[in-house]
């Protein structure tokens, strides 16, 4: 119920309760009497109600965002993949496999098309998640691991 409050109330309406808080304050210095905590209370309250409310906005803008993000990057992975499944070429989506120090061990076969498993006489699920040196023939595999580093 809170965040939803928060989430639709304005700022400036907020503003304005602090606003007047303050200002019944300064009616209270101009007695020449120190307010004492007590006084200072709903002062307090009204600015930690803006902090939270401002945080609350905040945090809501950025939920928003990032889901149209996720969405966006989930609508391109899901556009290359159908063109790569699509495409009459053989194809290949690797993921690099390193050694502690960082440098390219092998591949691992994320993806591949029908085309690319025909190129090696397998079929895809034989061959995702499978590392090059395993699915090609060891002299090939030395070659395209080879290459694939240096291209990275």
């Amino acid at each position: 119920m809170f965040d939803r409050l928060a989430l639709r109330t304005p700022v400036s309406g907020v503003l304005t309760i602090l606003t007047l808080t303050a200002s019944g304050f300064s009616a209270i210095a101009s007695l020449d009497v120190l307010p004492s905590f007590m006084d200072a209370a709903p002062l307090l309250a009204a600015a930690a109600l803006v902090v939270a409310i401002i945080g609350w906005r905040r945090l809501h803008r950025e939920l928003l965002q990032r889901t149209q993000e996720d969405d966006t990057l989930r609508d391109r992975v899901r556009r290359l993949q159908d063109a790569m499944h699509a495409n009459m070429d053989g194809m290949f989506l690797l993921r690099a496999i390193r050694t502690a120090a960082g440098d390219i061990r092998d591949f691992e076969i994320a993806d591949v098309n029908i085309s690319g498993a025909a190129t090696l006489y397998r079929t895809r699920d034989q061959l995702v998640g499978r590392r090059i040196r395993d699915a090609v023939p060891s002299p090939m595999a030395d070659m395209l691991i080879g290459r694939y580093v240096d291209a990275i």
